[in-house]
């Protein structure tokens, strides 16, 4: 049983997480370069804020490299 309400837990940590980072990239505002691009504001660029945002997320922990002193 516990370790379903863990797994249950981390299930609902990761959806929060999903929908924090789409909230990010319906919130990102648009470069003025995109501007003449409606179509691909509309239907893409949520979405691609979405990903690179989520996959610097992903990656940020596995760059960190700690340094011990002794």
């Amino acid at each position: 049983m516990n370790k379903k309400l863990w797994s249950f837990n981390f299930g609902c940590l990761l959806a929060g997480s999903l929908v924090w980072l789409v909230q990010i990239g319906h919130l990102a505002p648009v470069p003025s370069i995109l501007h003449p691009h409606t179509d691909f504001i509309l239907d893409y660029y949520p979405g691609s804020v979405t990903a690179i945002t989520a996959s610097l997320v992903s990656l940020y922990p596995s760059n960190l490299k700690v340094q011990f002193q002794s």
